[in-house]
């Protein structure tokens, strides 16, 4: 999918950030998250997308549509899934999006995170002319994908974030200041956000008879969890989306005799928990391979 990578990986390592960077901002992803709603304003969250629109979309993207390509599609089917019918349905959003009624929205920071950065201006003295613009530059920059990438991750950039990481947890308890107040911001590693958008369409939503589905999600006494893999050998983009599917993975206790022999060391969970206002969060991960 990123070609060059592992060569550049091969021969010098600290060149990964650059050469990644320029490929994801090659694949246009921002284009992607900027789905207009009837009156062409773009979609802000995946739950307030009508199904009559998403269907519009899906259909667009099987026709050849230029402007929705096939990668399009996989993402269309990662941010949730159209089961409701009627005048007014709205699609049954990924339990990945946890970004609620906020002025933080799930398509707002995909697209903020995945747009080109702001380039450097020079003075005639050769500094930079444009500080304040680049400081307040929500784009992923080359450093973000190195420190996402080699580390270590040092949690000191501002939004935009999926608030996928349990360090994100904003939950009042939890902190000793209120959430919303402004001695209390959010810090996030923005590379690692940007490389979580790509892993999306990995992740798809399908109908059920149990309702709507998410790959790598399940109900486990009472709760919504998110399973996931990690392994000891390199896998192609089709052997990942296989294995993150997997039937194991869903049980209470994943069996080592079963996922060992495809190359997994251990398997990860968190749970999703549920706030107020359409938010949510992850719990710390735990290991849970038997």
């Amino acid at each position: 999918m990123l070609a060059g990578i592992p060569e550049c990986v091969a021969a010098k390592p600290e060149r990964i950030g650059s050469v990644l960077h320029q490929s994801l901002l090659l694949r246009r992803l921002q284009e992607h998250f900027d789905l207009p709603t009837g009156d062409a304003k773009p979609y802000l969250n995946p739950d307030k997308v009508l199904a009559q629109d998403y269907r519009s979309f899906a259909a667009r993207s099987e026709l050849g549509d230029p402007k929705n390509p096939r990668s399009f599609l996989d993402f269309l089917a990662s941010f949730g899934c159209d089961t409701e019918t009627g005048e007014g349905a709205t699609v049954k959003a990924t339990p990945l999006c946890v970004l609620g009624s906020s002025q933080q929205y799930f398509f707002k920071m995909m697209r903020e995170l995945s747009q080109e950065p702001v380039a450097e201006v020079l003075d005639k003295n050769g500094k930079v002319a444009n500080q304040p613009a680049l400081a307040k530059d929500p784009a992923t920059q080359v450093a973000h994908i190195q420190e996402a990438l080699l580390g270590p991750w040092q949690y000191r950039d501002d939004s935009p974030t999926l608030k996928l990481d349990s360090g994100e947890d904003r939950r009042h308890a939890l902190r000793r200041l209120n959430p919303t107040d402004n001695r209390a911001p959010i810090r996030t590693v923005r590379g690692a956000n940007r490389l979580a958008i790509e892993a999306l369409s990995l992740f798809p939503c399908a109908p059920s008879a149990h309702g709507v589905q998410t790959a790598g999600f399940t109900r486990i006494e009472r709760q919504t969890v998110m399973s996931w893999p990690v392994w000891s050998t390199p896998l192609s983009l089709d052997a990942v989306k296989t294995l993150l599917n997997h039937a194991e993975l869903t049980h209470e206790e994943p069996r080592r005799s079963v996922l060992e022999p495809l190359g997994v060391t251990s398997v990860f969970r968190a749970v999703r928990m549920q706030q107020d206002k359409g938010k949510a969060s992850f719990s710390i991960s735990t290991s849970v391979l038997a």
